[in-house]
């Protein structure tokens, strides 16, 4: 019971994450670590000074506010990132986007071996109460699925049939 009850709270997390800017339709800004002004209502300067801080080598980061807070998205050469910061720019939770290359090389081995058969299409990396869960898509000739990965545990949360 426990297990399926945090199973449940981290897809619904990893599911609002997925889906906050949507909700919100918010509207993103690049910014640099030298910029104050950014879109209205502007991060404070501390959320910026914060968040650059941590991670020095951001460039055209793009913010967003949000009902708690703000929503940082930037990338680098591998990956793309979502970032949830409170209003002091402390961070709520994360998104990281990539492809089986970047994956965990533990949870590309539990996938493939429970899911022989099918090819890792893409990842999602989901960090939220200092909890990880995966959302990997995987597909074979005829369907594709999304599967939720937590503490070496899978489940299908998603199965489509193609075309």
């Amino acid at each position: 019971m426990k297990k399926q009850f945090f199973l449940l709270a981290v897809t619904v997390g990893s599911t609002f994450f997925l889906n906050a800017q949507n909700a919100q339709q918010v509207s993103f800004k690049t910014t640099t670590p030298t910029e104050t002004s950014v879109s209205k209502p502007a991060p404070l300067p501390k959320a910026i000074k914060s968040f650059y801080a941590g991670n020095p080598l951001i460039k055209d980061a793009k913010w967003a506010s949000t009902k708690t807070g703000y929503v940082v998205r930037y990338a680098d050469a591998v990956m793309d990132f979502t970032v949830f910061l409170d209003s002091k720019g402390n961070n709520d939770g994360s998104i990281k986007f990539y492809s089986e290359k970047e994956l965990n090389s533990d949870v590309r081995r539990l996938v493939k071996s429970r899911y022989y058969d099918y090819t890792i299409k893409s990842a999602k990396e989901v960090t939220f109460n200092n909890t990880t869960a995966y959302l990997i898509t995987i597909e074979d000739a005829k369907s594709w699925k999304v599967v939720h990965v937590v503490n070496q545990e899978t489940e299908i949360v998603e199965d489509h049939l193609k075309g």
